[in-house]
């Protein structure tokens, strides 16, 4: 370890809470919707999405999407296009929106979507009726920031994909912010000789 951190200890991790609010979601129904997940499964456009969502992601967004029904979403953060493939087969009659800074690695791009190269708040979204629009950040930023962000422009839902337990990930998280940790990185993560910008 570090010479830097010399003295200092691996902090409590909190619990993390497993559920905040009134969930807007029925999963009563989960078992009968795997079959029709698994055979969407096998028809993804690419099979491997290293660094983006995996199978227990998707379901749950998936499952999620159908069930809130938006009119308009937001994708703030595409990657690989994965998920704005998953948002066609949850949602097919939506508009969406796909905000990226770099889409270098995407390997799906819908015809239906509109995509943009500016931030999520660098947007008026004028054209979007915002009490039946989603936005789904998995952008990796500030959680609270964004929640501000999408309180001050008059959205109602969103999801977010990168909510990270404490001491875990690369954001500030929901999850974080309940725990009340800040937002505080991996002691684990800390490699010898690598600590410039930490402190």
């Amino acid at each position: 370890m570090p010479s830097i951190l010399s003295g200092f200890e691996k902090p409590d991790v909190p619990p993390t809470p497993t559920l905040i609010g009134v969930p807007v979601v029925d999963f009563s129904h989960v078992k009968e919707e795997i079959e029709q997940f698994y055979t969407l499964y096998q028809s993804m456009p690419f099979s491997e999405n290293t660094y983006g969502m995996q199978s227990s992601h998707l379901f749950l967004f998936w499952i999620a999407l159908k069930q809130i029904k938006p009119k308009t979403i937001i994708e703030s953060g595409v990657y690989k296009g994965l998920g704005t493939w998953w948002i066609e087969q949850a949602c097919p009659d939506a508009d969406i929106y796909c905000i990226d800074i770099d889409y270098s690695n995407i390997e799906y791009k819908s015809s239906r979507a509109k995509y943009l190269t500016e931030d999520f708040a660098s947007h008026t979204w004028d054209s979007i009726k915002r009490d039946t629009a989603l936005i789904f950040f998995d952008d990796h930023q500030n959680a609270l920031l964004r929640l501000m962000q999408m309180r001050w422009m008059g959205f109602k839902q969103a999801i977010f994909d990168d909510n990270y337990a404490p001491y875990t990930g690369d954001c500030y998280s929901c999850k974080k912010m309940l725990a009340g940790t800040g937002n505080q990185w991996s002691w684990d993560s800390i490699e010898p000789n690598k600590t410039d910008g930490y402190f």
